[in-house]
Formats: C-alpha cells, structure tokens, sequence
C-alpha cells in the first residue's frame, strides 16, 4: 500500500461571520485507516469534510488529497453527507438512486448506462445488503436501510476513500452497531473516515479518533480516554466499551 497519505491538511483555518470556526487544522489521513471524527456540535466537523472535499475553501492552509487539489483527489472518493439533508419523499427506487453514484458530469440521466456501471449498482448492493431493495422506493425503507442505499450510491463511485457525515443519526442502537460492521467490513478495501455522535462506537470500531473543536487533535483509539473526551466536550463524559478489555468511565 502506498506510503503518501490519502489526505493532509496543513495550517487549516476558516472564518464564518467573524468567527473562526476552523483554528489552524493539522493532520495526515493514511491508507487503509479506518478515522472516526468526534466533537460537541458546532466543533465544525461538517465543515472539515467539506474543505477536505474541495466543497468550501479555506482562509489558510493547504489541503491534498491523493496528493492532488481536493477538485481532483474527490473524484476517488465517495461522501455520503448527513441523512437529514436528503428528502425521503423524492419518488426514486433504490437501485436508480444508486445509480446516480455512476454518473459522471454532463452525463444524462436518459443516456443508457454502460455494462460497467450496471455493474457498479450491482455490486454496491450487495456489498451493503441491499440487492433485495433494488425496486423499493426509498419512502418505504426504514431509517437504516436508508442509510445504506445513500452508502451504496457513494460506493457506486468506486472509492479508495469513504466519508460518511454522522451515519448512524436516527438509526436504532441494533442499526448503528450493523452500520458500523458494515464500515468495518468495507475498511478491508478502502480508507474509511467518518464523523460519529456514538463515542462507544467509535472507540470500539475506529483505529484513529480525530478529537475536533475548532482544533484538532488525533489520537490511537486505544489510547483515547475519559480525560481526553472531557477536555474535548468541555464536561465530564462517560462511555462504555463493550469489548472485555477496555471500559472508559
């Protein structure tokens, strides 16, 4: 696997209103990492992605990805954006809105699709256990199964990187804990970071833990503790890990 790592971000700083929302961010995203970003709402988390994306410009700094400007390095992305931002009510079926992750700019939604990109639908799917889905609206799937028809479209794409916006948001604790299994299982191929409200999650589940409040600090998962989320939340924070060799309290 190549040493130069998927993203960098040197200096990073951006202003909104008069406010610095992003204060001089620094870190490396490896290959084949599987991140998770935490941080008390307002941190600028969102924000962060879409400057690592290319989507919002910063004040200062610099940021590459695939060793390329973010305009270019995205295109070997999938971003799969917080679920609240996408209507359920849009009367599309599954397997069309996967198909949307395939198409290419200036290509028509009338044009037929190649024999490649009927393959990508098809694999992105089954690799979210969703083939079944294919015919269903997307108004008539529950709140998982939502979620990863949207992981499925961002698959689509044929990413070696995966960013995914709060994932697990209105999903019931048994669907956030399959949520992440399925992330996990996608790590095996591709660099996974994602920004999760679900502490014991992500310390069960991530490698790497990126603790932002305007700042950011990265930190081993394993060695992620009570104090280190206290300091990041501003208060005391309890989280559980349910595999027999860690408990924070």
């Amino acid at each position: 696997m190549s040493l130069m790592p998927v993203m960098e971000c040197t200096g990073i700083s951006l202003y909104r209103n008069g406010y610095k929302v992003l204060d001089d961010v620094n870190v490396r995203l490896s290959a084949g990492d599987f991140v998770a970003m935490v941080g008390p709402n307002g941190a600028g988390k969102t924000t962060l992605l879409k400057v690592l994306l290319g989507l919002l410009e910063a004040d200062a700094g610099e940021v590459s990805l695939f060793g390329e400007p973010p305009r270019i390095g995205r295109l070997r992305a999938g971003y799969v954006p917080q679920s609240g931002r996408f209507d359920t009510r849009f009367p599309v079926c599954v397997g069309e809105l996967v198909a949307h992750g395939t198409l290419a700019d200036g290509w028509p939604m009338w044009r037929r699709r190649t024999a490649s990109q009927e393959a990508a639908i098809t694999q992105s799917l089954e690799a979210c256990g969703i083939a079944h889905l294919s015919k269903r609206r997307i108004d008539s799937l529950s709140g998982g199964e939502v979620q990863r028809a949207l992981i499925a479209r961002a698959l689509a794409v044929g990413p070696q990187l995966l960013i995914l916006d709060e994932p697990t948001a209105n999903i019931d604790p048994s669907g956030q804990e399959a949520l992440f299994d399925l992330l996990a299982e996608l790590n095996r191929r591709m660099t996974i970071l994602v920004v999760s409200h679900d502490l014991g999650l992500t310390t069960r589940y991530a490698r790497t833990v990126w603790c932002l409040n305007r700042s950011l600090c990265s930190h081993q998962a394993v060695d992620v503790s009570a104090e280190t989320l206290a300091a990041l939340y501003g208060y005391p924070v309890r989280v559980i890990d349910h595999r027999p060799d860690r408990r924070l309290a």
